[in-house]
């Protein structure tokens, strides 16, 4: 049999159930012909036999290599007691067992059978689309696809599946043939998604994805592919992915960088270095920030390099006190936790504030700058798209009272943020609270608004000080008393990394939000009572230290302390002082003893403390820096040249290249992140097809950037790509590149009635595939190589036979 027709019978059931199973049959017959071997031949020569039977043992365990890696097929179903090959059962158990295989990866041999059957499937759409042309060649798509929508009982009612890796795949019938899109198994993980991206990718499909993201255990999204770009339109749930309305919300480090007239270059002294780039062409400069931003950093940085080489003056005089009557039994199981129930709204008998307008924020202002708070928690939630961008998405303050969420993303928000809010981040009397501000909470206020954080408190800097066992927010909350049945660790395990471009916000991602701040402000005092309570209320010895100290003062206190000594047991012992001394220092330890009340005076000298005080000054050093990113050394383009390996071309590359550079460009044009304009990862997909029509641009990423379609740029990327390819000379790309330049031109009049016509799409998808890879379904190479082997062993036995010497 042709490898056509095993590959076509692998994926189309039909009436006979041996089907279901993928290469069932073919593994039989494998080692049916491996025993037939064996009984019709029964050579006496000692070498000849042991090349058999070598060969049949070969033979065999590939056999059972195979089987083994299909068995995974049939195991769900075995668990439900139902046959090897019957595909009937509890759809949920099935779901439930089939999870397992969502985050494992695909192997050679399922990769070429998915392969196989993306490739079937488009064979077969393609046909039902050719016998349904027009008599002009063209594709009406109302009457090709009258289709009202999908149904759940549309989709169940096509009950003949395939398994492969472990995954429930649709037939591919007829009544699959006729459907607009086909939908991948909803068991697929992430990554296992990505991979089959990449296959529709290679085999030009349209493809995207349904559902919401979902980082929990459970699976919500879907792949679905298409032969036609309307295809996808029918699959229900499919939406464009969130974004960032990158023109509302320009980052302040990237503002009025080409067109402040005031820039000049930097100081020696200045904080903000340029970044450097190797390009010689002028209009692909680097990124240099305008005078403004430089200036203005400068001066915050001036404030807080005070504070990192003298942390004591980030003690507030008759502010910052411990009192031990109160803080001793203090926990956070006096702070109510958030609730889906919690009124909302201005005004103090709010428990929290939604902000989505400009007005809110300046009511949200007003109210901070009449409560005049002591302390002001903080914390941000972003969309990290890599590590050259990232934007934020949310921004929540906390103060004793009241929780504030700030939408920024909200129209007009944005440019608000620093004139409302950037006096009370910027003051040093108001200490900000936050957790490992240092990791992107600092540089993104600064990035993105052009707030600066002065004199601040970090709790994790507080907690690895301490040395706790963990030193994460909600294990922090949880160590001092927080009591809210795991709620707070469960949100965070399903909204810390969710999609926080996704507008409107959801009640839980509001919840989440508030609990990262609610506890912020107690929990300074907390950590600031046990950083402190060692040396305050500790033993003897250390009373003793801190009170001779005191009565001997600081210019005595090297010589005295110098001539002290530890005794076995571990106690401070004066050697050298007098009795006058001695008594005094006693009356200090019994008065410190008695003393539960410690102003400023008293915690600007622990150690403790001054080195978490340090640490958080330094976190807030930590600027934005324009990072340089060089095309030819991002993963996306080195895992790509590595998969294609020869196929990857010089061309391909200097696409990238320019493409890369055209971005860079665009996003000094429009003021903003050159990752915003675009992904890395788009420009290395459209770099490997090569497309030079809107059409083949949507079989690339079928939900293109909004920027790039309502400024044009997409008309800039492809005229950029056909004049690379012409620059470059491959015959064979100009060849068909000059045929669709004369589709196009004779067809211009209809395009806006009509789809684009066949021809088009043919000489396009030519294009796009110069480099056609051999994606026949074939045995795998150990088969080959034990068939190989097989058949050489009965040629040579046959040989000495015939020759005579077989006895």
């Amino acid at each position: 049999r042709s490898s056509k027709e095993v590959s076509t019978d692998q994926f189309s059931t039909g009436s006979n159930p041996d089907h279901v199973t993928i290469l069932s049959s073919s593994s039989k017959t494998t080692k049916r012909s491996s025993k037939e071997v064996s009984m019709t031949s029964t050579p006496s020569n000692s070498d000849s036999s042991k090349i058999l039977q070598k060969t049949i043992k070969i033979v065999s365990a590939a056999a059972e290599v195979k089987k083994s890696i299909m068995r995974n097929s049939s195991e769900y179903v075995d668990r439900d007691g139902g046959d090897e090959n019957s595909s009937t059962g509890s759809a949920s158990q099935t779901k439930k067992v089939s999870f397992r295989y969502s985050r494992q990866s695909f192997n050679t041999i399922d990769t070429e059978r998915i392969r196989s059957y993306m490739r079937e499937y488009k064979m077969g759409a393609e046909r039902f689309l050719n016998d349904r042309f027009n008599k002009d060649g063209r594709v009406d798509v109302e009457e090709i696809y009258p289709y009202t929508g999908w149904t759940e009982a549309e989709d169940d009612s096509m009950n003949e599946t395939v398994w492969i890796a472990g995954h429930e795949f649709a037939s591919l019938t007829a009544d699959a043939f006729r459907r607009p899109f086909m939908f991948m198994p909803d068991t697929l993980g992430a990554k296992q998604r990505r991979i089959l991206h990449e296959m529709a990718l290679s085999l030009g499909l349209y493809h995207g994805s349904c559902g919401e993201k979902n980082y929990s255990k459970t699976i919500s999204r879907r792949m679905v592919i298409a032969v036609h770009p309307s295809g996808l339109l029918f699959a229900p749930g499919i939406t464009r992915p969130p974004s960032i309305p990158i023109r509302n919300c320009k980052p302040w480090f990237y503002q009025s960088s080409s067109s402040d007239k005031t820039s000049s270059p930097l100081s020696p002294n200045s904080s903000i270095t340029p970044v450097k780039n190797n390009l010689t062409d002028d209009a692909q400069a680097s990124f240099q920030p305008s005078r403004t931003v430089v200036d203005a950093t400068d001066a915050a940085l001036s404030d807080i390099r005070r504070l990192v080489s003298d942390p004591s003056r980030c003690l507030r005089p008759s502010i910052d006190k411990l009192d031990f009557n109160t803080l001793l039994s203090l926990n956070l199981t006096s702070i109510t936790p958030p609730s889906l129930n919690d009124l909302e709204g201005p005004g103090s008998i709010c428990d929290f504030f939604l902000i989505n307008t400009p007005e809110e924020l300046a009511t949200c202002a007003k109210e901070l700058h009449d409560t005049n708070p002591r302390e002001l928690g903080f914390d941000l939630e972003m969309a990290n798209v890599s590590k050259y961008c990232c934007t934020t998405c949310l921004v929540q303050l906390a103060t004793s009272e009241k929780c504030y969420v700030i939408d920024v993303l909200a129209p007009g928000v944005w440019a608000q943020m620093r004139a409302h809010l950037g006096c009370f981040f910027s003051n040093p009397n108001i200490v900000k609270i936050g957790h490992c501000i240092g990791g992107m909470d600092v540089s993104s206020l600064h990035r993105d608004f052009g707030i600066f954080v002065v004199n601040a408190f970090d709790t994790w800097e507080a907690a690895k000080t301490l040395k706790l066992k963990q030193h994460g927010l909600a294990s922090l909350c949880e160590h001092y008393g927080l009591k809210d049945d795991g709620t707070y660790a469960k949100l965070k395990s399903v909204y810390q990394r969710s999609d926080w471009k996704k507008r409107p916000l959801e009640k839980e991602n509001v919840r989440y939000a508030r609990y990262d701040v609610r506890y912020l402000v107690l929990l300074r005092q907390l950590l600031m009572r046990d950083l402190c309570r060692t040396q305050l209320l500790g033993d003897d010895s250390e009373t003793l230290r801190l009170a001779l100290e005191q009565s001997l003062g600081r210019a005595s206190e090297n010589e005295s302390i110098s001539s002290a000594e530890d005794d076995d047991e571990g106690y401070f012992t004066p050697t050298e002082l007098d009795h006058s001394g001695q008594s005094s220092a006693r009356m200090l330890v019994a008065k410190a003893k008695k003393k539960k009340i410690f102003g400023t005076d008293d915690l600007q000298h622990h150690e403790n403390l001054l080195k978490v005080l340090k640490s958080s000054q330094k976190c807030c050093t930590q600027i934005w820096t324009h990072k340089r990113e060089i095309p030819t050394r991002c993963d996306a383009f080195r895992n790509i040249q590595r998969r294609e390996g020869p196929r990857w071309l010089s061309c391909q590359t200097s696409v990238f290249e320019e493409l890369f550079k055209w971005r860079q460009k665009v996003a000094i044009a429009e003021e903003t992140l050159p990752g915003l304009i675009c992904s890395t990862e788009l420009l290395v997909s459209i770099a490997y097809k090569c497309p030079v029509t809107l059409q083949e641009l949507k079989r690339v990423s079928f939900f293109l950037p909004e920027l790039m379609e309502e400024a044009n740029y997409l008309g800039q990327m492809l005229t950029l790509i056909k004049r690379i390819l012409k620059l470059e000379g491959d015959s064979k790309r100009l060849k068909k590149l000059d045929e669709l330049e004369m589709t196009e031109a004779a067809l211009s009049d209809n395009t806006a009635k009509r789809e684009n016509h066949v021809q088009t799409s043919v000489a396009s998808k030519e294009i796009a595939n110069v480099q056609p890879r051999d994606l026949r379904f074939g045995m795998p190479f150990f088969f080959r190589v034990g068939a190989g082997i097989a058949i050489g062993g009965v040629i040579a036995m046959l040989f000495t036979r015939r020759r005579g010497t077989w006895r």
